[in-house]
């Protein structure tokens, strides 16, 4: 394209216009993707944490159709353009949603415990 603007062949006003739109629908869709894959995310990361749902059983079933739906939103994300976030949305949906199986438990149970400290601190401070 270097030298287009001695030639021709320019585009117009309509049709860099048209081409303005279709990149901000294509933010827009790409958008969409990242914040439908973020909230799978979160919401799988919850659901594998509570351990009063007895589903135990079902964890890898939950994170292996997660990572499938975001892994697709991955790549509609990198199609639209948007490379970075789509890269992260791999990242978790491969290797963050099965590491959150293993140490889900941990990381309930060292929350538990520290809510518990702080809890019986400020109990102890405002006797």
């Amino acid at each position: 394209m270097s030298g287009a603007f001695l030639s021709e062949n320019r585009k117009d006003a309509r049709e860099r216009e048209s081409d303005r739109l279709m990149v901000e629908y294509y933010e827009l869709l790409a958008q969409r993707c990242y914040r439908w894959a973020t909230g799978l995310l979160v919401a799988g990361m919850v659901v594998i944490a509570l351990p009063q749902l007895g589903i135990a059983a079902w964890n890898w079933h939950i994170v292996g159709v997660l990572a499938f739906v975001m892994v697709v939103l991955a790549v509609q994300m990198m199609r639209f353009g948007r490379v970075g976030n789509g890269l992260v949305c791999l990242i978790c949906a491969l290797a963050v949603l099965p590491g959150w199986v293993y140490i889900a438990d941990d990381v309930v149970k060292a929350g538990y415990d520290l809510y518990l400290i702080i809890a019986k601190q400020w109990a102890d401070k405002f006797r």
